[in-house]
């Protein structure tokens, strides 16, 4: 931990020496960036993006920090591509010739 807030302190040091800005403030603390990307999320998911629920966020203890999501209910991705493959299939298979069924599909159809 003391080395994250020595390099930042050093990052922001030399921007101020070689900037006249010294740029925008940093989160020296894990727990401060914790909340940041709880705050961050939750806003997230207020405007309607699709991100983990957040149940909790705080210090562990020592320096550390926790944030604890869960994933919102969603279609796994093998479920969506075999929908789409029998999708594409039920349309397929109404508009075929005789001679094109014959015919190896590679949807598999």
């Amino acid at each position: 931990m003391a080395d994250d807030r020595d390099a930042q302190f050093l990052a922001k040091v030399s921007r101020a020496i070689s900037y006249r800005d010294a740029g925008p403030e940093v989160a020296y603390s894990r727990p401060q960036q914790v909340e940041h990307e709880s705050l961050l999320t939750l806003l997230a998911a207020r405007s309607g993006v699709a991100v983990p629920d957040v149940i909790a966020a705080g210090a562990a203890g020592s320096g550390d920090a926790l944030l604890v999501t869960a994933q919102p209910e969603a279609p796994r991705l093998d479920e969506l591509l075999e929908d789409r493959r029998s999708m594409m299939c039920s349309t397929r298979s109404g508009n075929r010739s005789a001679s094109f069924e014959r015919r190896a599909s590679p949807t598999g159809c």
